[in-house]
């Protein structure tokens, strides 16, 4: 998941295969910027995941054990809705959305995000 808000106030990615409790996730430092068009981007590599606003890496976890492929089969797939009915939907809107094969590098991130 992708949470433009999490708890603490920040964006936050995370990945689970066994509920809120066992998340394995990367925060931003500063809360996202709102009322303008903003790129967001995560990539993993290896045990490193690292989230990027704007192009520039907005936080990084250096020990992320769980992969989107462990996952497995999941019925619910949304852009902008949680699977947690408590949670807010996501109010704005989406110019692209892309899954790459592989992780992108800063360099390549930046590019997307200047683009």
């Amino acid at each position: 998941m992708l949470a433009r808000r999490s708890r603490s106030g920040l964006l936050r990615f995370a990945i689970t295969v066994s509920g809120t409790y066992g998340e394995q996730f990367v925060e931003s430092t500063a809360a996202p910027p709102i009322g303008r068009w903003v790129h967001l981007a995560v990539t993993l590599s290896g045990r490193r995941a690292t989230l990027y606003v704007d192009g520039l890496a907005a936080g990084v976890n250096t020990d992320m054990a769980l992969t989107p492929a462990q996952v497995g089969p999941t019925p619910n797939n949304w852009i902008g809705r949680s699977q947690f009915v408590s949670d807010p939907g996501f109010n704005g809107r989406f110019n692209d959305f892309r899954i790459w094969r592989s992780a992108l590098d800063a360099t390549a991130v930046a590019a997307l995000a200047a683009a």
